[in-house]
């Protein structure tokens, strides 16, 4: 044998090696438990989105049922203070069996800053809690509605 044959069949263990090498640094990282749940995010089957006019304060609760079986229980809404406090609540009874399905919830008017307050919504063992100005969509000074005295079809 050469010495021409020898570097080379050197030269292609070495590769060989290094690319096994790699293929096992690849393997280990996907099968890192980090790596899988990055991979499937588990989505919150409770959404939320608030609507605050000037004399109440509504919310629509989303609940996910994606195996179309019948949810049966307490709804709770908590509307939570600076100090941890509860500044309101309101349980509602739920029957579901749609895919997704809104529930809407009235308070009142609170006198707090919507950056003061947090919300908090259970659902059986579900739960989730966000500040309030995050879920926040409309607040009533911010829609208005202005036309023309004079309508007519297509004015608008």
């Amino acid at each position: 044998m050469s010495d021409d044959d020898i570097s080379r069949s050197s030269m292609i263990a070495k590769i060989a090696v290094i690319s096994l090498f790699g293929l096992m640094v690849v393997v280990s990282f996907m099968n890192n438990p980090q790596t899988i749940s990055a991979e499937r995010p588990t989505a919150s089957p409770i959404t939320l989105i608030a609507y605050q006019t000037t004399d109440q304060l509504l919310i629509d609760v989303s609940l996910a049922n994606p195996d179309k079986k019948k949810l049966q229980g307490t709804l709770r809404l908590e509307l939570i203070g600076p100090n941890k406090k509860i500044l309101s609540e309101v349980d509602k009874d739920i029957e579901q069996s749609d895919s997704t399905s809104n529930h809407r919830v009235e308070f009142s008017r609170l006198k707090a800053t919507p950056e003061k307050i947090t919300v908090r919504c259970r659902f059986g063992k579900d739960s989730i809690e966000m500040p309030f100005n995050q879920v926040l969509a409309v607040k009533a000074h911010e829609t208005a509605l202005s036309a023309s005295r004079e309508l007519f079809a297509g004015s608008i």
